[in-house]
């Protein structure tokens, strides 16, 4: 990856957490008065600004599109583009609804586990397969989206584990459970995960669909 293509990843990521912050304060109910705001609005407003802006952006940079269209799902615009806007639907609506119902300190994290998913339809679709050192790194990512999940709010052991394990056991393997036994109890952590499930699909498309355009045109689309 050139120098470039890393500024964009980390700035997106850094956009992204921003993002999921101001998210789960919109929709979480606010102090005194019992409610937050509809997580369909607040879907609806965060994508549809987010398409103007950059429709806006693309026409200024760099003018009109040119798409490519064909028969070849791996080359052409608009299958592709089809396929993600439907899978996005879901994307971004349980991308909102997980900030509602998690926090966003252990929701986004599992959003890092993406990589791990979209490896397999990037092999599958455009016979791509991540180099050694790529697959170091998405393990590396995966592991420390782990590790960010065993500090977060304590589950308890399921009864018929607790008499099973020992009781000087079952401190530790509660820690290392914790993630988890979390993911069973914590709609937020489940909707997440469904999401990077969901997401790791659309990427592959959504490469597609922006080789045979460009970025500004697909994410405004989409």
């Amino acid at each position: 990856m050139s120098w470039k293509g890393i500024f964009w990843v980390l700035g997106g990521a850094v956009l992204f957490a921003i993002m999921n912050v101001l998210k789960s304060k919109a929709v979480k109910p606010i102090e005194k008065k019992g409610y937050g705001l509809d997580v369909v609005v607040v879907t609806a407003v965060t994508t549809l600004a987010a398409s103007l802006v950059s429709f806006a952006a693309g026409f200024l940079v760099i003018g009109l599109p040119q798409l490519k269209v064909g028969y070849d799902i791996t080359s052409s615009f608009l299958q592709a583009y089809l396929i993600t806007a439907v899978i996005n639907i879901f994307i971004q609506y349980g991308n909102t609804a997980a900030m509602k119902y998690g926090d966003a300190s252990l929701v986004v994290p599992i959003a890092s586990t993406m990589p791990m998913f979209a490896i397999i339809m990037a092999f599958v679709v455009l016979k791509e397969w991540p180099t050694f050192w790529g697959r170091v790194g998405i393990l590396l990512v995966a592991g420390g989206s782990y590790v960010l999940n065993l500090q977060g709010p304590k589950q308890q052991l399921p009864k018929w584990l607790q008499q099973f394990l020992p009781e000087p056991w079952q401190p530790h393997v509660n820690f290392y459970l914790n993630p988890w036994l979390r993911l069973l109890s914590n709609r937020g952590v489940q909707i997440a995960l469904g999401v990077a499930y969901l997401g790791a699909i659309s990427t592959t498309f959504d490469k597609i669909a922006t080789l045979a355009s460009d970025p500004f045109f697909f994410s405004g689309a989409v």
